[in-house]
């Protein structure tokens, strides 16, 4: 994951950061970030506090960060809108990608490839289990069953 700043002009004047992650750029407005934890730079007030202090204990922080399991590597990292996204490049021709919905005591996203015009491929289920993830993966086909083991996933 790579990160380079953006020219005021290029984004109608917002200051913005942009976050490659694999093939996808997420755009980021670092002065409401900077805004959301520290103090106003134009206001002359210059407490500062840790911009983590505003956003510890967020629904999903739990599983933000990048994962291994015994068939490969994903990551799951927080949108420019708070919303969960799921990043998984299986192969040359496979790019996986969606957006984490709470479901009970899981997350769960329809999985698109990024590189067959966000074609359906399946659905992916992720949950806390100790110091990892449990996933789970379900077959795009009518009546599939969620898969039962699943994979345990280890933060890198």
């Amino acid at each position: 994951m790579g990160g380079a700043c953006c020219s005021e002009e290029a984004n109608g004047g917002q200051d913005v950061q942009t976050i490659d992650s694999q093939d996808e750029k997420f755009l980021f407005d670092t002065q409401a970030v900077f805004e959301a934890g520290r103090a106003n730079p134009n206001s002359g007030d210059t407490k500062q506090e840790p911009a983590v202090d505003h956003m510890e204990g967020r629904l999903g922080d739990d599983v933000i960060g990048d994962w291994i399991t015994e068939r490969g590597r994903y990551s799951v990292m927080r949108g420019v809108n708070g919303e969960l996204i799921f990043n998984e490049q299986c192969s040359k021709t496979h790019i996986l990608s969606g957006v984490l919905e709470p479901a009970g005591e899981w997350w769960q996203t329809e999985i698109k490839n990024k590189l067959e015009g966000d074609k359906v491929y399946g659905y992916l289920r992720v949950k806390v289990e100790g110091a990892g993830l449990r996933t789970s993966f379900k077959k795009l086909t009518p009546n599939a069953d969620w898969d039962k083991k699943g994979f345990f996933a280890r933060r890198v």
